[in-house]
């Protein structure tokens, strides 16, 4: 059974837009430093990458889904030219007035996951960079891991990077 981690985008791979705004063109999409580097090292050592991420800008009507899919399939070619792969990415575009069970911090995208590739939740680690994220993880029983500057003490794990964290995990 493979072991899997599951990754918040915005903040934890990319740069986060500021406050109130969100990352809608691929322009504004910026990578931050050594995440490529993190995930070539979780992936060398037999993680299952899968990105999780609420994109409310679709349902506010800020971007497309093709919008969104623009800016992962970008995603995708630069951590394949990095030597790495992403597994997939699960997108909840609801807001929060639609009562899905997707966005985060409910564990909708992580299920849906573990029923795809058929993963046990409590070997996989669920990594964010909000409380939000951190409680998804714990919602669907697995580990957790905060990336930040600060530390969360509701995480198993925090690191001030992708990067720093990737050294502890494998």
């Amino acid at each position: 059974m493979a072991r899997a981690i599951f990754l918040d985008r915005d903040g934890v791979l990319n740069r986060k837009a500021p406050e109130g705004d969100y990352i809608t063109d691929l322009r504004q999409f910026e990578l931050l430093p050594g995440s490529l580097d993190a995930l070539v090292e979780l992936h060398r050592h037999g993680f299952l990458l899968i990105v999780v991420t609420n994109q409310r800008c679709i349902a506010r009507g800020m971007a497309s889904v093709e919008d969104v899919e623009i800016i992962h399939q970008h995603l995708l070619r630069e951590v394949v030219k990095a030597g790495a792969q992403l597994a997939r990415i699960y997108v909840c575009p609801h807001d929060y007035v639609d009562r899905c069970g997707c966005r985060k911090p409910l564990p909708g995208l992580l299920l849906q996951a573990a029923r795809d590739f058929n993963l046990d939740l409590s070997t996989c680690w669920m990594v964010g960079d909000s409380p939000f994220d951190i409680e998804c993880g714990r919602r669907a029983d697995c580990k957790t891991a905060f990336v930040g500057p600060e530390t969360c003490d509701a995480a198993d794990v925090s690191a001030p990077s992708l990067l720093a964290l990737a050294s502890q995990l494998t």
